[in-house]
């Protein structure tokens, strides 16, 4: 029996809909930031574009189920829109600026230039069980890692090149993974019957260590490399907890706490922000590592799940 982690954003797509027409988005009735952006619109499945300026600016990419929305960084300007995915999950991007967006329901996933809205390569599936959920870049080798949610391993493309290889770990299953500035790669785990780890799998090696979570991290969510440590999110409580890896354990040291969230998902850390898409229909800026009070909220998705900032170089 497998242990209930975050649910997949297909499973509670239509759960969310209905929720979102009765409720109020997070951070509503007098808790939205004077400096707040609003800007999302429903994304057209066959619909693309952006704006002239987004190729010099740093952009904010938000996945949203069909498509992706594009903002500028950090105004949260709308710069662009992504469409044509059938259910566009996890981002991530790389030191050139690329963008990749996996694209669950049909096994691939796809890379794009910075400010771009089509599509430059795609990463194919490799097994039948293969549906790309998560990812995340190695800053030393340009290797680009894939989850797939509930599977018990990791795809690497070296050099983002589409040969990939894999790394079983065959007692735990892994939906979100982040490489650090060494490329070290972290994924989280859960054992069938047991608790949260962090497996580690270090830079040239061909098998994950495995680190017991601190219980006080809770029910392990995304994880997000902040320049020093390894964030994990407590997709119960949408609390960010840093870690310590020592010994056999994944010990926290720290944590950030994301108020007004419901439901996040794939966080992103950068310039002393975190990022949050929340599937409730907002996606908030937070100060990074202190929390609280979100000091920016964009408005109006459908089901935003991913994010990645996209640095113009």
């Amino acid at each position: 029996m497998k242990i209930a982690r975050s649910p997949s954003l297909s499973s509670i797509a239509a759960v969310v809909i209905l929720l979102s027409a009765c409720s109020k988005p997070a951070g509503q009735a007098g808790t939205l930031p004077v400096n707040s952006s609003t800007g999302a619109q429903p994304i057209e499945r066959t619909r693309s574009w952006m704006a002239l300026e987004a190729r010099s600016e740093d952009l904010l990419y938000i996945s949203d189920f069909y498509g992706v929305h594009v903002f500028s960084y950090p105004s949260g300007t709308p710069v662009g829109e992504i469409g044509g995915f059938a259910s566009a999950q996890g981002l991530c991007s790389d030191r050139a600026g690329n963008v990749f967006v996996t694209d669950t329901q049909v096994r691939r996933v796809w890379e794009f230039a910075h400010g771009g809205t089509k599509p430059i390569r795609s990463f194919t599936d490799i097994y039948v069980d293969f549906n790309p959920f998560d990812c995340s870049v190695d800053p030393t080798t340009n290797n680009l890692a894939v989850t797939s949610q509930d599977a018990e391993f990791v795809v690497i493309f070296p050099n983002e090149k589409n040969r990939p290889q894999v790394v079983y770990d065959p007692y735990a299953t892994m939906a979100w993974c982040t490489y650090d500035g060494k490329g070290n790669l972290y994924a989280e785990q859960v054992y069938y019957g047991h608790r949260w780890h962090i497996g580690v799998l270090p830079k040239g090696s061909s098998g994950f260590t495995n680190y017991l979570l601190d219980r006080r991290a809770g029910h392990a969510g995304s994880l997000q490399f902040d320049g020093q440590h390894v964030a994990v999110l407590d997709y119960a409580t949408n609390i960010l907890h840093q870690l310590r890896f020592s010994g056999s354990k994944a010990i926290m040291i720290g944590s950030t706490p994301l108020n007004g969230a419901k439901s996040i998902e794939q966080f992103w850390i950068y310039k002393k922000k975190v990022i949050g898409p929340d599937l409730y229909g907002s996606t908030y800026y937070w100060n990074y590592p202190a929390g609280g009070s979100p000091v920016k909220i964009i408005q109006g998705f459908t089901l935003p799940a991913g994010s990645t900032v996209s640095v113009s170089v």
